[in-house]
């Protein structure tokens, strides 16, 4: 089903408001009519073409703003607390690891 709304413009037919809506109709409804894979096409070359004037005018704007101001970069909690956070989750899988490997009996209590 289509759920595009109609759109109902009228101009006084003739004149050259009349003639470009009719053609921008035609143009529109030719792209969408199975031309889109052309008209992407088209558009890419267009792009692949101006890509030098693209570039230079991104770049010009980029080097026209002004310069960032300092920030800062939070490195993390430190070397100590790093290293503390490391051997301590060693000491705790290890310790996992020897509560594991135990025999089943001696978590039970012998009889």
């Amino acid at each position: 089903t289509n759920m595009t709304p109609s759109l109902n413009v009228a101009f006084r037919p003739g004149t050259l408001e009349a003639q470009l809506a009719a053609s921008v109709d035609t143009v529109v409804g030719a792209a969408v009519q199975g031309y889109l894979p052309a008209v992407k096409a088209l558009i890419e070359g267009a792009v692949q073409v101006q890509r030098e004037q693209l570039s230079q005018a991104m770049w010009g704007s980029i080097k026209s703003l002004p310069p960032c101001g300092p920030t800062t970069v939070y490195l993390g909690p430190g070397a100590v607390i790093t290293n503390l956070l490391l051997w301590g989750g060693l000491g705790i899988l290890a310790l996992g690891i020897l509560q594991a490997a135990r025999p089943l009996s001696d978590r039970r209590g012998r009889k």
